[in-house]
């Protein structure tokens, strides 16, 4: 779930601070500390039965089950259905104060995301981090951060599965559209991977195939998002599907990407406030030139989302 969402610019970097949980996708922003002054340019705790930005949009993708089609996402302390970002359908599941963004509920074949509608300048740089929370329930595949241009606005996830609501499934369902940059944080590992099993028909442009609880990089639109870089499995997992509050399954993710378009991933898995430890700062994904591999200097400005995906017979996650 998701409480505060802070984006700051500086002289320095621009700045995003997602928390994100993904046992049922809720959003709090992390305690973050800085040597100099921001502005900030958007935050919002979701914690309240509304949100006052107009910035904010949600989206669903593609339906493909008729016995579970895609749910909105939805502020957990609300319930009016009229609003930016309408409140639980079923009348409020917590406290206006104590509430967060709920992305997906625990349901078969359901994507959602949350998209920050309004172009953020690129040209002195962005830094993201986020915490997300993935536990319990029976079916997930993972999270994924994404990038868009920043004249783009997109309406529709992208394809469900290995996918993870970015890419594309070639003949079935299209990708995010004006994607630039998608980084999954992937529970079941087809993320990696142009099929979504062994010797299946490719789905996906390139990879090296499944790698469970890894982080992947694909890039944009204008390359069939195209697999850029990947972990292998990492020493911990994504999710933690035995844990019964957030907390125990907390991970924190830290995304840099300069002006010139290099590309760093970082992930917390043991929550002890860095990114030090064994399989948290993976040399595949430091200074990945993104700019050259979409063909196009890094766009002025970008708009930045957050997205989930629930799928059979898989880990639940946000």
């Amino acid at each position: 779930m998701a409480h505060k969402t802070t984006i700051k610019k500086g002289t320095n970097q621009p700045e995003l601070s997602f928390l994100v949980d993904p046992s049922v996708t809720d959003y709090s922003v992390l305690p973050m500390t800085y040597p100099y002054s921001l502005p900030t340019l958007v935050e919002d705790s979701f914690r309240e039965a509304t949100v006052t930005d107009p910035n904010w949009r949600i989206g669903v993708g593609t339906a493909v089950n008729p016995t579970s089609p895609p749910q909105q996402p939805f502020l957990t302390a609300g319930s009016s259905q009229s609003g930016i970002i309408p409140g639980s359908p079923g009348g409020p599941l917590d406290v206006p104060g104590n509430g967060a963004l709920r992305l997906t509920n625990s349901l078969l074949d359901q994507s959602s995301f949350l998209l920050y509608d309004s172009p953020i300048n690129t040209t002195a740089g962005l830094t993201v981090m986020f915490d997300f929370y993935a536990y319990g329930g029976t079916g997930a595949d993972g999270i994924n951060f994404f990038l868009v241009d920043g004249r783009s606005a997109p309406t529709q996830a992208g394809a469900l599965g290995g996918s993870l609501g970015y890419a594309q499934k070639n003949g079935i369902a299209p990708g995010i559209a004006g994607g630039y940059l998608g980084i999954g944080f992937d529970e079941f590992g087809n993320f990696s991977s142009p099929t979504d099993y062994p010797g299946g028909v490719t789905l996906r442009t390139g990879g090296p195939g499944q790698i469970p609880d890894s982080i992947a990089i694909r890039a944009g639109q204008r390359t069939d998002y195209q697999f850029i870089a990947g972990t292998t499995s990492l020493p911990f997992s994504i999710d933690n599907p035995t844990a019964t509050t957030r907390d125990s399954a907390k991970r924190t993710a830290k995304i840099d990407l300069t002006p010139e378009g290099l590309l760093s991933v970082r992930i917390d898995g043991n929550n002890d406030g860095d990114f030090l430890d064994p399989g948290e700062t993976s040399p595949n994904l430091i200074d990945i030139n993104v700019a050259d591999i979409n063909g196009i200097t890094l766009p002025r400005t970008l708009k930045l989302s957050l997205i989930h995906i629930s799928e059979p017979t898989r880990r639940r996650g946000i």
